[in-house]
């Protein structure tokens, strides 16, 4: 009897902790935000857009490749 007691609570157990992880995780998910990757007209280095500075149309890495 007790072995099927101890037996029940591992079970219990790891599914408590699965749920537990898989809740974090989605957490996680949900908070990362997407940015678009663009590529500099210059050096064709891939930049994400939030970092690059537009110059007519096209996108730089550094202030330096502006013309």
């Amino acid at each position: 009897m007790w072995q099927f007691l101890i037996l029940v609570s591992v079970i219990i157990s790891i599914y408590i902790l699965t749920r537990i992880s898989n809740q974090s995780r989605k957490a996680i998910k949900g908070n990362q935000i997407e940015t678009e990757i663009v590529k500099c007209k210059v050096c064709n280095l891939n930049i994400p857009q939030t970092e690059a500075i537009r110059v007519d149309g096209a996108w730089c890495c550094a202030k330096k490749h502006i013309h």
